[in-house]
């Protein structure tokens, strides 16, 4: 995964980024490992 062009992440079954691919972590702009998938790729924050 760390060659591929496509967005890759991992998340956990409690919506925690556990991996993500140099091309997710451009995209992003950084890595956001541990962080909620939905507030990284969704600039959400859940109440």
């Amino acid at each position: 995964m760390e060659s591929m062009s496509d967005l890759v992440y991992i998340g956990s079954s409690d919506y925690r980024v556990e991996y993500m691919n140099p091309a997710m972590i451009k995209c992003t702009g950084r890595d956001a490992t541990g962080e909620t998938c939905y507030k990284v790729l969704h600039n959400f924050k859940r109440s």
